[in-house]
């Protein structure tokens, strides 16, 4: 009996214990005047580690989701939030425009959100925007997060910004919201999010008086498993996807996640194959014709900055369709890929003498595949650098940060619209000649194919 009460007593110790530690996400509403919002709704939206590469997608932590509404004075309490995780927060209330914030640690001061007025909307052609957020079956997705796009003032031109114009609502329960202009438009561009589902984008939508029903689904699954040389599966590496078409019209995103204790990797809620990303002129809105993101793939990787822990040649795959997984089994790591390694060689100054690299000079490469690149620091005694994790079917670019010195345009794979070298990597040395001067004018020519050519030094 008595061991039964002390067990009884140290599980209440342990879940006080954790109460304790478990910091409280608190702040308060204000309106533009500083007057507090009574009855705002405020809610975690995603969740990341304070420390390392998240293993789950931002909104599949157990916070997400979570929510309070504020008192009268605009203040507002969520308790028990986890303490190894930074959050984003949205701010909502009746008649005033949302507001987001970026990651920040619930440890830390309380919270101000401040928002503003949303204007009253008008009902007249092309500054009323209607729309709906369902799910597969047609059932509303209360929530969602809904964020313009590009606005087409009329056909065949459009921008990302319109001052005075919505930029981002929240669906209401039944699903439905409304963006407004200032000015009149033909067609919109929306992005779409909400927890469990696939966040999709789509342009092209014409502004009519009908409603558009936006549909969300749960997305696909793409995961796999990492092991060394010798079977052993590999913890905390950060692998990343990203979409292979890079259109701003038809890219959804790029995803890091890392690897779990058993070495495997799942991407949960990726946009999926099947669903258009870009409307055509026809009249009929839920029409696509050779839309390029209906047939979705992307590319599976692993980061320079993890390395010294292995990594994979980029993969290609193909995205399923909604509720499709693509599991790509177990992959083994390398520690043998390509290195680029070289020296970066100034000019002698007038009298014939070496000259010493600057203070601070970096060197940027950035992969092709891969949405990922590294900045390392150029060795100031003999310009020397080292980058590994690269491999030869990846085209790279390489970028240079000398205070008082450019790229020359005299290497052998300079991209003049890019001002950088362009190429694959060899394993070989690399020169890297650079003269003095600014940054060049961006030249408009046809040096799309130095990505299929070998990085190569100048000639001596």
């Amino acid at each position: 009996m008595h061991s039964r009460m002390f067990a009884v007593a140290v599980v209440q110790l342990l879940a006080l214990t954790a109460a304790l530690a478990s910091p409280m996400l608190r702040g308060v509403v204000l309106g533009p005047d500083g007057e507090p919002i009574p009855g705002a709704s405020v809610s975690i939206q995603t969740a990341t580690p304070k420390v390392g590469v998240p293993i789950l997608c931002p909104s599949c932590y157990l916070d997400c989701g979570r929510s309070a509404r504020t008192e009268a004075d605009g203040s507002f309490r969520i308790e028990q939030v986890d303490p190894a995780l930074k959050f984003t927060v949205l701010a909502v209330a009746e008649g005033y425009r949302p507001t987001t914030t970026k990651f920040i640690d619930p440890a830390g001061d309380p919270l101000t959100l401040s928002i503003e007025p949303r204007p009253e909307p008008v009902d007249e052609p092309g500054r009323l925007f209607r729309g709906r957020i369902v799910n597969l079956d047609g059932e509303p997705v209360p929530n969602a997060m809904v964020w313009a796009g590009m606005y087409h003032w009329e056909e065949g031109s459009g921008s990302t910004r319109l001052d005075g114009a919505d930029t981002v609502v929240v669906a209401r329960d039944d699903g439905t919201f409304e963006f407004t202009f200032p000015t009149p438009l033909v067609r919109f561009g929306l992005r779409a999010a909400a927890k469990g589902y696939a966040e999709r984008h789509l342009d092209r939508i014409r502004v009519a008086p009908e409603r558009y029903d936006f549909v969300l689904g749960p997305g696909a699954i793409i995961k796999g498993k990492l092991v060394d040389a010798g079977g052993t599966p590999i913890v905390g590496q950060a692998v990343g996807l990203c979409g292979t078409n890079r259109s701003i019209r038809v890219f959804d995103g790029h995803w890091t996640i890392a690897t779990d204790d058993r070495g495997v990797f799942t991407f949960t809620n990726i946009p999926a194959s099947g669903q258009p990303r870009l409307l055509t002129d026809s009249d009929n809105p839920n029409m696509h014709f050779g839309d390029p993101g209906v047939d979705v793939s992307a590319y599976v990787y692993t980061m320079i900055a993890d390395a010294d822990l292995g990594s994979i040649e980029p993969v290609k795959v193909p995205v399923p369709e909604h509720g499709g997984v693509t599991d790509l089994g177990t992959i083994a790591c390398t520690t043998n890929a390509l290195r680029i390694t070289g020296r970066v060689v100034l000019p002698p100054d007038e009298t014939g003498s070496p000259v010493t690299i600057p203070e601070g000079s970096r060197l940027m490469i950035s992969r092709d595949h891969a949405w990922d690149s590294a900045i390392i620091t150029i060795d100031e005694s003999d310009g020397r650098f080292d980058v590994p994790g690269l491999w030869q079917s990846e085209p790279v670019s390489i970028h240079v940060n000398i205070p008082g010195y450019r790229l020359s345009p005299e290497n052998p794979n300079y991209h003049h619209s890019w001002m950088a070298l362009v190429g694959l990597p060899t394993g070989d040395p690399l020169r890297v000649l650079v003269e003095p001067g600014g940054r060049l004018e961006s030249e408009s020519r046809a040096d799309w194919k130095l990505q299929q050519q070998p990085l190569r030094s100048p000639e001596d």
